[in-house]
C-alpha cells in the first residue's frame, strides 16, 4: 500500500484507540474472583536433556519485552541483528561461522537464564537474556498455567486488544486493506459482538471430536486462563483505583476463542470482494462493451495463471461445485446467469481486509543439502509493532516440548516454532473461504420492502434479520453472515452480506495445535491430516530430520453449480453451500521432486483459482525470487539458505521481474537520444546487479540511482505496458488489483500485491505477437509504438527525478505506534519472526 502523509499520526491514534479501548475492556467494578493455581493433570516424564537440532536459531525485532515490568529490557535488543544481517549477505562474507551474531539460539532447555520465578506451585518460569521465558511444570495444567502468567507479564495489552477485536469482528467490519486503518476504526463500525455460546461452539465440537485427547485441551485452556486471571489478581491498580471497586477482568475460554478469531479476520480468511469486482466488471464494460468487458475481466483477474509460481506442482482443483448436498462434485460448472445478482450502480460496501503478506519460507529437502537432512528458514509476519504483537515461549514439561511464537492470548502453545522432532511455519493463504450474498429485502405484511428493511427473502420466506444484542452499534445479520452494505438489484433494494465458512469454527484449530506442541504428530505423512483441523486459510510447511511437507488449510465451500465465484449471487436460498471440501483435495505434498518449498503469499496449485479478491497472483510473484535462488542451490549449508531468502528480502520485484522485458524491448534498437540510452544502461546495471533497493552506509538515500527512476516511472508504465484500451482502467477507482504497486514502506512488506504481472503480460504480448485483443497489449500490440512510448515514460521519470538518488529514510521500518520504541530499521522484506532450524539423526 502507499505510503501516505500522516501514516505516523494515524498509526499512532490506531494503536492508542486499541490500547485504551482494550484497558477499559480489561477492567470491571467488583472484587476479583479467587485466583486459581494449576489444577488436575497427571505427571508426565520430563521432556529428555539436550537439543537433538543441528541448527535452532531464531530473531524477531525490536525484541520480546513488553512495555513494563523487567521484560522492558527486552523492548529492543534483536532490532540490530535483524538489520545487519543484510550487510554481510551484500558482502559475500555471511557463511555458518558467521551466522550466529545475526540471530538468538533457540534450542530446547539450552538458554541460561538470568530471571527465575515461581508464581504457582510446580510452575516454574526462567526468563533467558533476550526475555523469553522457558515455562516447565510437571503435568501440562502447569505448563499451560505457566504459558498464561508469562503471556499477562509481557503482552497484556496485546492480548486484550485481541479479545476486544476478535469479540467485536473489528477487522472483518472494518473492511479495509490497511488494518492499521480499520484498527483505528474501533468505536465507529458496526459489530459483530460474538457471544461466549458463538464462540465456543466451534471449541466445544473440536474437543468432543479430539478422542481422548479432548479432555486434556480444554484442561490446559483452562489452566492457561487461570495463568492469566492469576497474573491479573497479583497486579492490581492503585489504591485510589482501588477504592473505587476497578479490577481487572478476568479471561475465559471464549476470550481465548475470540483472539483466535482476531488472528482468523487478520491472517487466515479470503475472498468476500465480489460485490469489488462487479464494480470492475462494469467499469470494464462501460468501456469495452459487454463482451470485451468480460473478457478483459477474466484476462486481469489472473484466477489461475499457469505462468504462475505456485506453492505446489500437482493440480488441485477448486472451487468445486454440486448440485445437492453430499451429491457428485465438480471443479467445471456454466455459469447460470439466474444465480448472479450484479448492482444497479457501482456501490462502496465493506471489503475484506487484505492479508498480510510479508510471511515467507524456503525449505529444502536432503537432497540438496550438505548433511542430507532438511533445512527451514522462515516465518509469519505481523507488520512491526513495540511491543510485538507476537510472543516467543518455550513450554517444557507434561508432554509439551516445544518453542517458537505465539499470540498473545490464543492459548497454550506455540503456533510457529518447533518442538523436538519437527519445526513448521506458514504464510497467509487467502483462499476463497467467503462469499457476498444479496439479500433481497422484503417486509411481512407484503408491502414494498424499503432499502433500509430488517426482513429479507429466504427459502420462500420473509425472515427477519436477528443480532446478538440490542447495541446501536451490533450489526445486523442474516442466515449468511453479517450485513456490510445495502444497494439495489434490478431495481429491487437488497442487503449484502458476507457468508464466511470459517466463522465460529476458530476453536477447531485448538486439536492441531495441540499435537505439533505434545509431539503427536508422527510424520510428515501426517502433518496434513493434523493441519485439516484448522479451519484458517494458511500454507503450512513442516520440517523433520528426513522429509518435507506442505498442507494449504481451511475450510472451502462447496458450491452451488451455476455460481459465478467472481461475483455476487442471490441468498435467497436456491444456490447455497452444498458442504465442505474434503482436506485430502487441498493442495499438499510430502518432499517436493523440486527439493524445496518455497512460499510468499503466492498462487497455490495448477487448478486452485485465487480467490475473487486477489487479482495478482500471476506471471510475477515475490515467491519468484525465492523460488529461483533455491533451484540454485546443492549441498547448501543452514546459511547458504538464510543468504538466499535474505538476498530476496531487498530486491524491488518490479526491476527483477518487469523491467528485464522493458529492456529487452528497448535494446533491440538504439536508442532515440544519448541521454536515454544513458538512462537505459543506467537501469540495465541495476538490473544486472539484482535490482536491490539497499542504503548501505545508512545516510538515508538508496544506493543506486535506478531505484529513484523506476519509483517516478512506474505508474505511466503501467498504462503504457497494458496499451491503450486498457490505460483508463488503471486509473478508475473500481479497478483491480486496486493499486498499481505496494511499494516498501515504513510497516515493512512490498510487491505483495499491483499491477506487476499485468505490465508484463503486455510487454509480452506485444513482443511475442501472442497477446489476447482483451488483454494487456503494450501499444495495442505494436511494437514501434509500445517502445516509444516506454522511451517517452524513461525519459519524462528520468527528467522528474534528477540527479539525486531515492530518498530511503521515509521507507525505513518503524515501530508501531512509534511511542515505545522510535528506532528504526533499513527496509527488507521479511518476516517479523524468523526461524532457522535443521534436524539430524
Amino acid at each position: 500500500m502507499r505510503r501516505r502523509s500522516g501514516r505516523g499520526r494515524a498509526a499512532l491514534g490506531a494503536v492508542a484507540v486499541v490500547l485504551v479501548a482494550g484497558l477499559v475492556a480489561a477492567c470491571t467494578v467488583g472484587p476479583p474472583a479467587p485466583t486459581r493455581g494449576p489444577e488436575g493433570g497427571t505427571p508426565v516424564a520430563p521432556p529428555p536433556t539436550g537439543d537433538p537440532a543441528l541448527i535452532s536459531l531464531s530473531v524477531m525485532p525490536p525484541g520480546n519485552g513488553g512495555i513494563g515490568g523487567p521484560t522492558a529490557a527486552h523492548l529492543d535488543d534483536q532490532r540490530e541483528r535483524y538489520d545487519r544481517i543484510d550487510d554481510a549477505v551484500a558482502d559475500g562474507t555471511l557463511d555458518d561461522a558467521t551466522l550466529a551474531p545475526y540471530f538468538k539460539d533457540a534450542g530446547l532447555g539450552t538458554s541460561t537464564p538470568v530471571r527465575t520465578e515461581t508464581p504457582a506451585a510446580g510452575v516454574t518460569i526462567a526468563w533467558d537474556r533476550w526475555g523469553v521465558p522457558r515455562v516447565e511444570g510437571d503435568t501440562a495444567e502447569e505448563v499451560a498455567w505457566g504459558a498464561g502468567w508469562a503471556v499477562a507479564d509481557a503482552r497484556l495489552l496485546v492480548a486484550e486488544a485481541g479479545r476486544l477485536l476478535g469479540r467485536a469482528g473489528t477487522i472483518e467490519m472494518g473492511g479495509s486493506d490497511d488494518i492499521v486503518k480499520g484498527i483505528q476504526q474501533v468505536g465507529t463500525l458496526p459489530q459483530l459482538a460474538y457471544t461466549d455460546e458463538e464462540l465456543l461452539d466451534g471449541l466445544d465440537r473440536a474437543v468432543a471430536a479430539a478422542g481422548p485427547e479432548g479432555p486434556k485441551i480444554l484442561s490446559s485452556i483452562d489452566a492457561f486462563v487461570d495463568g492469566i486471571n492469576a497474573w491479573l489478581d497479583r497486579h492490581t491498580f492503585p489504591p485510589e483505583l482501588l477504592e473505587l471497586g476497578l479490577q481487572w477482568r478476568h479471561w475465559t475460554r471464549a476470550d481465548v476463542i475470540a483472539v483466535g478469531a482476531a488472528v482468523d479476520d487478520i491472517f487466515g480468511s479470503g475472498g468476500g470482494d465480489e460485490v469489488g469486482n462487479a464494480r470492475a466488471l462494469a467499469a470494464l464494460r462501460a468501456q469495452l462493451g459487454d463482451e470485451r468487458g468480460r473478457s478483459a475481466f477474466e484476462r486481469l483477474r489472473h484466477a489461475d495463471d499457469p505462468a504462475a509460481t505456485a506453492h505446489v506442482g500437482a493440480t488441485f482443483p477448486y472451487p468445486v461445485f454440486a448440485t445437492a448436498d453430499g451429491g457428485p462434485t465438480t471443479d467445471t460448472a456454466a455459469i447460470d446467469p439466474a444465480a448472479v445478482a450484479l448492482p444497479d450502480q457501482p456501490v462502496a460496501v465493506a471489503e475484506p481486509a487484505a492479508t498480510p503478506s510479508m510471511s515467507n519460507y524456503m525449505a529444502l529437502t536432503g537432497a540438496r543439502t550438505a548433511s542430507g537432512h532438511p533445512i527451514l528458514v522462515g516465518g509469519p509476519q505481523s507488520s512491526y509493532f513495540a511491543p510485538q504483537l507476537l510472543f516467543e515461549m518455550e513450554l517444557r514439561g507434561g508432554g509439551y516440548d516445544a518453542r517458537g511464537i505465539t499470540f498473545p492470548g490464543l492459548g497454550p502453545w506455540v503456533v510457529i516454532g518447533r518442538n523436538r522432532d519437527a519445526a513448521w511455519t506458514a504464510t497467509a493463504g487467502g483462499s476463497d473461504m467467503s462469499d457476498q450474498r444479496m439479500e433481497l429485502l422484503c417486509e411481512p405484511d407484503g408491502s414494498a420492502p424499503r432499502p433500509d428493511s430488517l426482513h429479507y427473502v429466504f427459502q420462500g420466506e420473509c425472515r427477519s434479520m436477528t443480532r446478538p444484542d440490542a447495541g446501536e452499534m451490533t450489526a445486523w445479520r442474516t442466515v449468511h453472515g453479517p450485513v456490510v452494505g445495502r444497494t439495489t438489484v434490478d431495481g429491487r433494494p437488497v442487503a449484502i452480506a458476507r457468508e464466511r465458512l470459517s466463522r465460529f469454527q476458530t476453536g477447531h484449530a485448538a486439536p492441531a495445535f495441540w499435537a505439533l506442541n505434545q509431539g503427536l504428530v508422527d510424520s510428515a505423512d501426517d502433518f496434513a491430516r493434523a493441519m485439516s483441523d484448522v479451519p484458517m486459510s494458511f500454507n503450512w510447511v513442516y520440517v523433520d530430520a528426513h522429509d518435507v511437507a506442505t498442507f494449504h488449510s481451511g475450510w472451502y465451500p462447496i458450491r452451488a453449480s451455476g455460481v459465478d465465484p467472481d461475483l455476487p449471487s442471490w441468498g435467497t436460498g436456491e444456490w447455497e453451500w452444498k458442504g465442505r471440501l474434503d482436506w485430502r483435495r487441498q493442495p499438499q505434498v510430502v518432499d517436493p521432486s523440486s527439493g524445496f518449498a518455497v512460499s510468499w503469499n503466492n498462487h497455490v496449485a495448477p487448478g486452485w483459482r485465487e480467490p475473487d479478491s486477489d487479482w495478482s497472483s500471476g506471471a510475477v510473484q515475490r515467491v519468484d525470487l525465492l523460488d529461483r535462488r533455491a533451484a540454485a542451490l546443492h549441498d547448501a549449508t543452514p546459511a547458504d539458505v538464510v543468504r538466499a531468502v535474505q538476498d530476496a528480502a531487498t530486491v524491488d520485484v518490479r526491476g527483477a521481474r518487469v523491467l528485464p522485458a522493458v529492456l529487452d524491448l528497448l535494446d533491440a534498437e538504439p536508442a532515440p537520444s544519448d541521454r536515454l540510452d544513458q538512462v537505459r544502461d543506467e537501469l540495465a546495471t541495476w538490473v544486472a546487479a539484482g535490482a536491490h533497493r539497499r542504503d548501505r552506509d545508512d545516510d538515508g538515500w538508496y544506493d543506486d540511482h535506478a531505484v529513484a527512476v523506476l519509483d517516478v516511472a512506474w505508474e505511466a508504465l503501467v498504462g503504457v505496458a497494458v496499451g491503450p484500451d486498457l490505460r483508463s482502467f488503471t486509473t478508475s477507482p473500481d479497478r483491480r488489483p486496486k493499486v498499481l504497486d505496494n511499494p516498501p514502506s515504513q510497516t515493512g512488506g512490498a510487491y505483495g500485491y499491483g499491477w506487476y504481472s499485468a505490465a508484463l503480460d503486455g510487454i509480452t504480448a506485444t513482443t511475442t505477437g501472442q497477446g489476447d485483443a482483451d488483454g494487456p497489449r503494450c501499444g495495442g500490440g505494436d511494437v514501434d509504438r509500445c517502445r516509444t512510448e516506454l522511451w517517452a515514460v524513461l525519459g519524462a521519470a528520468a527528467d522528474s527525478a534528477g540527479p539525486w538518488p531515492r530518498l530511503a529514510v521515509g521507507e525505513r521500518i518503524r515501530f508501531i505506534p512509534y511511542v515505545f520504541n522510535l528506532q528504526s530499521m533499513r527496509w527488507q522484506n521479511r518476516p517479523t519472526f524468523q526461524q532457522v532450524v535443521s534436524f539430524g539423526g
